[in-house]
Parts: C-alpha cells; structure tokens; sequence
C-alpha cells in the first residue's frame, strides 16, 4: 500500500500529538504511574499498533504502560468511563454512537468523560451485499456509489 507524502506527514504529525500529550499526562503522575492503554484482541492491528506505541512511551517518556486486551472501541470507551483505562483506542464511528448515545449505547445513554486525542489511521470496510437490498438508514444519505459499487 502506498502512502503520499501529505498522509504520512499527517500520521507523523498525529503520532507526535500524541507522544507530546501523553508526555504531559506522564509529567503529572508519579514515575511509578502506570498508563493502562485499552486496545482490542490480541490478534488485531489495534493490540499491534497499541504495544509499539507502548514500547515508544516506556523509551522516551519513561511511562509504564499497560497495554490490555479488550473486546474493542465500545468496550474500550465503557472503560475509559469507569476509570479503568487512560488511553485507548476507538474507532471514530462508535465514539460518534458513544456520544449520542445510539448503537451499542442506545440502552445506556450518551457517555463522557474522554476526549479525541488524535487520528491514527485510515481504516477501509468493505461490505459485500445484494444489489437490491436497502441500505441502513443512516447510510441513506451517502451517494449510492459509496454504497454499492
């Protein structure tokens, strides 16, 4: 996969939003501090993703992480909530629902107490589906050609 110059700059420049956040957070607590960073299953790219940035904040920010397993975005923000994580990872679809309190969290209502701190990555999702069949409600709105190819 190819990435132009302006999206790996945009990574870096996320990434270092990040790292500079994070090592603000760290100055705050005690070196013996440590960051419980949610992630998703151990066989995924967010666990992958989650342990190297780990690893980069153990080398230079001198902050022990934690990096958990978890079962995804929506745990994820449920645990954030809770106060059982710091840090973790969540698709921006399910902070959206999250917010509102739709989806997974139509039952619970909105939740909050986090915030955004940066934008990983692009994540593609390719649905495959029969030509007749409607499209979910929210997704009425999008150019069929987005939908349906």
């Amino acid at each position: 996969m190819k990435v132009n110059k302006s999206k790996k700059g945009l990574y870096l420049l996320s990434l270092l939003a990040l790292l500079s956040l994070l090592d603000l957070l760290c100055a705050c607590q005690p070196k013996e501090a440590q960051l419980r960073f949610g992630t998703a299953g151990t066989g995924g790219n967010y666990y992958a993703w989650g342990n190297v940035l780990a690893q980069l904040l153990e080398e230079k920010a001198e902050m022990p992480v934690d990096v958990k397993a978890t079962a995804g975005s929506a745990a994820n923000l449920r645990l954030l909530q809770q106060g059982f994580l710091q840090l973790a990872i969540a698709q921006s679809d399910t902070l959206q629902d999250a917010a509102n309190g739709q989806g997974d969290f139509a039952e619970t209502g909105p939740l909050d107490g986090y915030s955004a701190v940066a934008w990983l990555y692009t994540e593609v999702c390719q649905l495959v589906v029969v030509a007749d069949s409607e499209p979910p409600r929210r997704w009425r709105s999008w150019p069929r050609s987005w939908i349906f190819v």
